[in-house]
């Protein structure tokens, strides 16, 4: 996401426990919304239907990765392509910084894109503050 593209406003939730400047850096590769596949994804999600609270993680990767089967790209992740986990992170933290929560299901799907991503790029410090970040607020 460049810097002319600005973040939805963060709810008081999100903003409470996720304070990292990398949650309000839109260009940052490996922060949840730097990357180029977070941001594009970001961009599809904001353009489409309405993000509201009730809105789950698993439709939003339904909805973007439809033509590739999107329950695929959770339940069968592909552990070579970090592309899709980018993806993931990008829409899960986008449901966050909207609404300052997320569904259960969710949140293990957005913790566990992390985590592949720490395996796929190694223990990078924006990785490793938001894997920490989710563990406390997902509890």
């Amino acid at each position: 996401m460049d810097d002319e593209s600005p973040l939805p406003p963060a709810h008081p939730e999100f903003a409470q426990h996720f304070t990292d400047p990398i949650y309000d850096e839109p260009g940052d590769d490996l922060g949840p919304f730097g990357s180029d596949e977070a941001a594009d994804s970001i961009t599809e999600a904001l353009d489409g239907p309405p993000i509201t609270a009730a809105t789950t993680l698993r439709e939003l990767v339904a909805r973007e990765f439809a033509d590739v089967g999107g329950d695929a790209v959770i339940d069968d992740p592909d552990e070579d392509d970090p592309s899709f986990d980018m993806s993931i992170v990008g829409l899960g933290f986008l449901i966050l910084r909207m609404h300052g929560r997320i569904d259960a299901d969710g949140g293990r799907i957005l913790l566990a894109a992390v985590e592949r991503m720490q395996a796929a790029f190694g223990d990078f410090e924006q990785l490793a503050t938001m894997r920490r970040d989710l563990e406390t607020f997902l509890g």
